[in-house]
């Protein structure tokens, strides 16, 4: 019984990302992001990781793998989406 409490604050815990995952991909936009938040964010779920694995953790072991995920998709959105130098080039002379 207690497991299945571990694996529902597990299922919660790490889909907390998936609407900012979502939102990204639907704007194509990721300068809010910041790339401080993803790193602390990654590194986070490599040490639960190591750790759930090493005692056989199985819902701490899905949980932040699943958050592992999440933040490796966000980083790659954020580098995929991330703004042209020329674009804001262009921008800051339309604006002027």
């Amino acid at each position: 019984m207690i497991e299945l409490v571990g694996y529902a604050g597990g299922i919660l815990s790490s889909s907390m990302l998936f609407p900012q995952v979502y939102k990204t991909y639907k704007i194509k936009k990721a300068d809010d992001i910041s790339l401080c938040f993803l790193y602390m964010s990654i590194i986070s779920c490599i040490l639960w990781d190591t750790y759930a694995f090493s005692v056989f953790d199985r819902p701490l072991m899905f949980s932040s793998s699943v958050a592992f995920i999440s933040n490796m998709i966000l980083l790659y959105l954020k580098c995929k989406y991330k703004p042209n130098l020329e674009d804001l080039k262009i921008k800051d002379e339309i604006i002027v």
